[in-house]
């Protein structure tokens, strides 16, 4: 069972038999190919070139995202075009990263620092239209790889770390209105966005993501383990919360 709420300031339990500094020339560039997988999503997908971005991918991949649910990595290219031709403009900034494989370099986990940006058009608090708001997510994506046959380094689950955001009016002046009883209920870690996207774009958001601390976030440590030690796709599936449809 895993170790519920690991307290601030603790470290999670992290996955043992893991190297993720110095080491072998091959093992150092491992860790700088899956570095590439990693900065991949934030650049390829914001600039829509869609066929290198699903090359990142095995071809059973898996994502989770607030708006998409957890889905095919396909179905995720297919909803993400529909929202660029309706106008959503989500965009990432890509900061560090870190990078740990199995000794036996089959496997790997990469932490992917970014800050998810999305502008919405909110209503105006003083009633006169609307006002620009950007909502600014700090996360951590996590990417689970595996080196195929031919020695190329793919990605079949992606899941996030959601750890805090803020909302922020473009035009200073403009003050967006909130609806406080609808934005109480929802996930500390990405309650703005989640808000926005629910209640401003009409996405149902996913509410039980990862986020700094609790349930989810232990168990995302727990999949890390069961990865690098290759068990069984439905032991890491069951803990990561995938339902395959």
């Amino acid at each position: 069972m895993p170790r519920q709420n690991t307290p601030w300031g603790e470290s999670p339990l992290l996955p043992t038999g893991t190297i993720n500094l110095n080491g072998t020339t091959e093992q150092k560039l491992d860790r700088l190919a899956i570095r590439e997988l990693c900065e991949g999503w934030p650049t390829h997908r914001d600039a829509q070139e869609w066929e290198p971005f699903r090359a990142l991918f095995t071809n059973s991949a898996y994502v989770f995202t607030t708006w998409s649910d957890g889905c095919s990595i396909d179905e995720f290219i297919r909803v993400s075009k529909k929202g660029f031709y309706d106008g959503e403009r989500i965009m990432h900034q890509c900061l560090g990263c870190t990078v740990e494989t199995n000794a036996a370099g089959t496997r790997g986990i990469g932490k992917l620092k970014t800050v998810i940006t999305q502008r919405f058009d909110f209503p105006a608090l003083d009633g006169e239209g609307t006002v620009e708001v950007d909502v600014e997510c700090q996360n951590r994506f996590v990417f689970f790889v595996v080196k195929t046959e031919t020695g190329e380094w793919k990605c079949e689950y992606y899941k996030v770390f959601y750890e805090k955001d803020k909302a922020i009016p473009v035009d200073p002046r403009r003050i967006p209105k909130i609806d406080d009883e609808k934005l109480a209920p929802l996930p500390y870690g990405y309650r703005y966005l989640a808000y926005a996207q629910q209640y401003i774009a009409g996405h149902k958001v996913k509410m039980d993501l990862p986020q700094a601390r609790g349930e989810e976030f232990d168990l995302m440590y727990d999949a890390f383990q069961l990865w690098i030690d290759e068990a069984p796709a439905a032991e890491v599936e069951k803990v990561l919360g995938i339902v395959r449809k």
